[in-house]
């Protein structure tokens, strides 16, 4: 089996020592360094996969494998800066890069810059548009931000809308932001049928007191017509 084989079928140390044998035959072979990192780091090595997906960029400062799948590893262990830097070359180099696009809005919103991950999380959307968590992060930052100059309560409906309609309105969370979308734009009436509906199924569901008390407290919100804003 090839090493790509090797790796999907979860024989990760064969898929190892096969990336190592390329290395030793051709160690200017980038790829094979970008493809030893990640199967490092699925073993837990982390260090060990960021060092060899570095040693790729040395080879080829413009291999995007390498940029993506480096700075999907900074992220996880909280580089954020250095994370965006490498997510960022990504987009520039292929601007359908959804995956990029979507870590580069998740990065920036918790960094605060709610600007510029409302960008990136279009951006996503343009290229997927059924992406789940881009679908619910944007609505909700649209419809829920306290800076009014950001927030637009007829575009959080449609993403939220959109998203309510691929999840069948299973998902309280999900139902959650398209009521406080649904208040934003001002129809308070389907914003309090909508928590209405969350609250159904969080108690079909056994929630914790704590989520039915925020739920219910959001619905005696929009009963008094008044939309969410959320703490940044």
């Amino acid at each position: 089996m090839a090493g790509h084989e090797l790796f999907e079928a979860g024989q990760l140390a064969e898929a190892e020592h096969y990336f190592r044998l390329i290395i030793e035959k051709d160690p200017q072979d980038a790829t094979a360094h970008v493809d030893l990192g990640v199967t490092l780091a699925r073993q837990g090595d982390v260090a060990g996969g960021m060092a060899a997906i570095r040693r790729s960029l040395k080879l080829d400062s413009e291999l995007v494998d390498g940029h993506y799948n480096l700075a999907y590893l900074l992220q996880g262990e909280g580089n954020s800066e250095e994370a965006v830097r490498h997510f960022s070359h990504v987009t520039r180099t292929k601007p359908d890069h959804y995956s990029a696009h979507f870590y580069l809005a998740v990065i920036r919103e918790k960094l605060g810059q709610t600007r510029m991950a409302i960008d990136s999380y279009r951006r996503t959307l343009a290229i997927n548009p059924d992406q789940p968590v881009a679908l619910n992060n944007l609505a909700w930052l649209l419809a829920t931000h306290p800076d009014a100059t950001i927030r637009n309560g007829g575009e959080a409906v449609r993403y939220a809308q959109t998203l309510a309609a691929l999840t069948q309105e299973s998902d309280a969370n999900v139902l959650n932001t398209l009521a406080s979308a649904y208040a934003e734009s001002g129809q308070f009436e389907p914003a309090v049928e909508t928590t209405r509906k969350a609250l159904r199924l969080l108690r079909s569901q056994s929630a914790g007191e704590e989520v039915l008390q925020r739920t219910e407290d959001r619905l005696e919100q929009y009963q008094q017509q008044r939309p969410l804003r959320s703490a940044q």
